[in-house]
Parts: structure tokens; C-alpha cells; sequence
């Protein structure tokens, strides 16, 4: 009963790191990412087209509001942050790209460090591998480590190990099935939580490079400078996520 627990407990921290590595993987290589999944092109262009039919009406209150001298100083400030914004706005892709890339180098180098370069291939020998190494779980299934040398007043159950009995007692049986089963819970909880963690970041950094002309925009736009700070705060929250969780 112990060995069918510890079975099922071992196959979902299986399943956890092989859901942590693909969603590391995926999301610290965003350009390959990106390159299967156009949307981010399609949708800037469609964000900045909007964004520059919102400069055309800028641009018209603009020009009667000097032709009538109507706010005629107030006008020529908006149209020259106008300007200065449309160039940014062209460039707005890139900016959001190269932060993103340049955060994404800096967590890849951690990465590689942990992670093992004989199995570049194989996706059970991501960072989970590196995480299982260090906790030791598959020793939970080692005879040899416990219930050698135990008392002959427990019940004890006798496994050939390499030609040699080893006797392992009941008691700690028990204490393997259940310390071991929750520390595998444990374990396959944080693989889940950090990949969830992942994949929220790859979403958010998608959404933000499409909206990214409408950053640039809700700086000339009244009222909105809010917005565009709130913009620039998720994007470097969410792109420094990953080097930092990477380095601890």
C-alpha cells in the first residue's frame, strides 16, 4: 500500500517537473515562442494603426485650435509631444522586445548553469532535474537506507538487495510512505506554482508587447498618464521576474 502511494505521489511530481521545464523553456526562449505564435506582430500592427488614427484627430484639434486661437500655446505643445510620441510609438515593439530579450539572456545564463547539458533534448532534464538532484527523493525507494540494523521486536519485511538481505521494519515503512509522500506533494506543489508563475509571465509580456502603442499614446492623452505607468511597472515587474527567480 505504501509502494502504490508513493507510486502515484512520484508520478505527479513527474508531471509537475515536466510542466515546469516546458513552461521555462517556452518562456525563456520568448523569440522562438513568438516565432509559432504571430499574434503579437498582428496585433501591434492593429493597436498602432488605432493609435495613429487617434494622432489624426490630434493632430486636426490641434490645427483649429491655432488657426483660431483657441489655446493656441496649449495646441503646439500637444502636437510637438505628438510628434515625439508617433516616433516612439513605431519603435514601441522593439523597446518592449529588447527589455524582454535582455532579461531573458540574464535568466538563461542561470538556467544553463543549473541545468544538465548531457540533456539538452530530453524534457524530464530541465530544472526540475536540478531540483530532484538536490532533494534526493528517488533515495525514498533505497531498502538500504532504511531499517538496516533495526530492532528484532518489530515486524520486519526482508528485501534482497544485490545478493544481501537487508531487513527493513514496518514502522519504518510507514514513515517512508508518509514523510516521503509529503514531501513529494510538497515538491510537485512548487513545480506547479513556479510554472503557473511562468506561464502568467509569458501571457502578461504578450499582452503588454501588443499593447504597447497605447503606453506611448496614454502619455499625450489626458488623464491617462496612469495607465502608461501602470503599463511600464507590469512590464519590468514581469520581465525581471525571471532572473531574479532564476539567481535565488
Amino acid at each position: 500500500m505504501v509502494n502504490i502511494i508513493l507510486w502515484i505521489v512520484a508520478r505527479l511530481v513527474w508531471l509537475a517537473g515536466l510542466i515546469f521545464n516546458t513552461a521555462v523553456d517556452s518562456t525563456l526562449n520568448m523569440n522562438a515562442l513568438l516565432a509559432n505564435i504571430p499574434v503579437v506582430d498582428i496585433g501591434w500592427r492593429i493597436i498602432r494603426d488605432i493609435a495613429n488614427i487617434v494622432f489624426i484627430f490630434i493632430a486636426l484639434w490641434s490645427g483649429i485650435s491655432i488657426t483660431l486661437g483657441l489655446q493656441a500655446e496649449k495646441a503646439w505643445g500637444l502636437l510637438a509631444h505628438m510628434v515625439l510620441v508617433a516616433l516612439f510609438i513605431n519603435f514601441s515593439l522593439f523597446i518592449t522586445k529588447t527589455i524582454v530579450d535582455g532579461t531573458n539572456i540574464a535568466a538563461l545564463h542561470f538556467y544553463n548553469l543549473m541545468k544538465d547539458p548531457a540533456s539538452t533534448t530530453n524534457a524530464d532534464a530541465g530544472i526540475s532535474g536540478a531540483f530532484m538532484s538536490g532533494l534526493k527523493l528517488q533515495t525514498l525507494y533505497d531498502s538500504k537506507t532504511i531499517g538496516k540494523e533495526q530492532g528484532t521486536d518489530a515486524a520486519r519485511a526482508i528485501f534482497n538487495e544485490g545478493g544481501k538481505n537487508v531487513e527493513v521494519s514496518q514502522v519504518n515503512i510507514m514513515l517512508v510512505g508518509v514523510f516521503g509522500s509529503i514531501l513529494m506533494v510538497v515538491t510537485a506543489f512548487v513545480f506547479f506554482a513556479a510554472a503557473f508563475l511562468f506561464i502568467i509571465r509569458a501571457i502578461t509580456l504578450i499582452m503588454l508587447m501588443i499593447l504597447s502603442p497605447l503606453a506611448f499614446v496614454a502619455w499625450i492623452l489626458p488623464g491617462a498618464s496612469g495607465l502608461a505607468s501602470k503599463w511600464w511597472s507590469t512590464l519590468w515587474s514581469q520581465a525581471f521576474f525571471a532572473p531574479l527567480y532564476m539567481a535565488l
